[in-house]
């Protein structure tokens, strides 16, 4: 999930020559370690760990925004979407408790504030909004929001069962996310594929396929069920272990099987360490 959302990032990426407007607030820092102290000082991770020029672009910019000094509109816009991204980033790839079931929703998040952006691009926010040399800043936030449309059309399904397996979302959640970003007849569709693929999955993880009718109303119990309100640390795996395991004991397997899905291209081995025990501990 995180290459998705640097790929929509990397949409953003000014002018070579507005890149270095934004680069030279930095020069004055030498060497390795000084770059590192000042962005560990505004809470920014190692930009040698992230190797994405539109996050060494970011960085000043949130150093820039922290001190009150944003400059023009342009970088105003990409501070707030990189933003956006960057935190997205950071809850599907840092979380003490990675899961997936909030990639879909941080997607959504990301769509939402490139098509809020979008609306306001008019042609007098355009011209306050120079830096993308021979683009038009519509046209910039255009391609992003088509590259995170694709991603969602691409991977919806493979998104949507932990997200649904979350209990504090469900298929309201798939429903509304949908809905609000293609409208009430497409979010049938993708809320009909996603309840069409978990009762596909439900049925190749019963095991006892001679009461299939009986076994199926355990997913359809889960599912119909009002939403759990709180869980405690987002600790989603805990809940299963704790409540799930007794009231649906097949769609837990299912859980623990799709939340632990990786949604970080680059894991570290302590992170893969990290969720291995986090399962052995749970099941």
């Amino acid at each position: 999930m995180d290459h998705v959302l640097h790929s929509i990032a990397r949409c953003l990426l000014p002018h070579p020559d507005f890149q270095k407007q934004i680069l030279c607030r930095v020069n004055h820092l030498n060497g390795t370690f000084q770059v590192r102290r000042e962005f560990a000082r505004h809470g920014l991770e190692d930009p040698w760990e992230y190797d994405e020029h539109w996050y060494w672009c970011y960085c000043p910019l949130e150093i820039a925004d922290h001190d009150g000094d944003i400059e023009t509109g342009s970088q105003e816009l990409l501070h707030s979407l990189w933003k956006v991204i960057h935190r997205a980033i950071q809850t599907v790839s840092n979380s003490s408790h990675p899961t997936a079931d909030l990639c879909l929703e941080q997607l959504f998040k990301v769509r939402y504030a490139l098509k809020s952006q979008l609306s306001k691009a008019t042609a007098a926010h355009a011209g306050e909004c120079s830096g993308f040399g021979e683009k038009n800043v519509a046209d910039v936030l255009k391609e992003a929001l088509d590259t995170v449309d694709k991603a969602i059309q691409d991977s919806y399904l493979v998104w949507s069962i932990p997200h649904v397996l979350d209990p504090r979302y469900k298929l309201r959640s798939i429903k509304d996310n949908f809905e609000g970003a293609f409208g009430s007849e497409d979010a049938k569709c993708y809320t009909s594929g996603v309840t069409r693929k978990l009762k596909e999955l439900y049925t190749n993880y019963i095991e006892n396929g001679n009461d299939m009718v009986e076994e199926l109303k355990e997913l359809d119990y889960y599912l119909q069920d009002s939403p759990a309100r709180q869980i405690k640390d987002g600790d989603i795996l805990n809940w299963w272990k704790l409540h799930g395991s007794f009231q649906y004991p097949t769609v837990a397997r299912m859980a623990r099987d799709a939340l632990a899905m990786p949604t970080c291209s680059k894991l570290t081995s302590d992170q893969i360490a990290h969720v291995r025990s986090m399962l052995r501990g749970y099941w």
